[in-house]
């Protein structure tokens, strides 16, 4: 495979700490277990390929916009051989919650619901992103970018 524009090499390990926690409205959490750990990272191998896929350069711009750039050419995208969308919004979300691991000391966690189960990521007590879902959202939107969603998620913890 191609190099990619992005060093992934801090993506090798997703680590999930214990934060095991019962929250509003039955909400529960949990840490990610050693299957959904590697599902992750595939995950973010799977995002590593559409970015040398799509050739995106990191002359672009930071990780974020890289992000951006990725929907804005898989929408473009009217080969064949595009990606179907849920390789797209699972791959790209994989990375998107890493970037909340990275930037706002986040943790992957499985979260549990009246609406069921999802993977999330905890940026602190009771604060839950649903990485992959904020994507699947933006997939057919050019309007609404990963970027933007980000700095208004981390506007909040820039003032603590």
């Amino acid at each position: 495979m191609p190099e990619s524009p992005m060093n992934l090499d801090a993506f090798s390990t997703v680590v999930s700490r214990d934060v095991s926690s019962d929250y509003f409205d039955g909400q529960q959490t949990r840490p990610l277990n050693a299957v959904e750990v590697d599902w992750i990272n595939k995950g973010i191998k799977a995002a590593q390929w559409l970015l040398v896929h799509y050739q995106i350069s990191a002359d672009g711009g930071g990780s974020l916009q890289m992000l951006d750039d990725v929907l804005d050419r898989w929408r473009a995208d009217r080969s064949p051989e595009r990606p179907d969308g849920e390789f797209v919004s699972t791959a790209i979300g994989c990375l998107f919650g890493y970037c909340f691991v990275q930037e706002l000391g986040g943790v992957f966690v499985v979260v549990t619901d009246k609406h069921g189960v999802d993977l999330g990521v905890e940026t602190a007590p009771g604060e839950i992103g649903f990485p992959i879902d904020s994507v699947l959202k933006r997939l057919d939107r050019a309007d609404a970018t990963l970027s933007e969603l980000f700095a208004t998620i981390r506007e909040p913890h820039d003032s603590l």
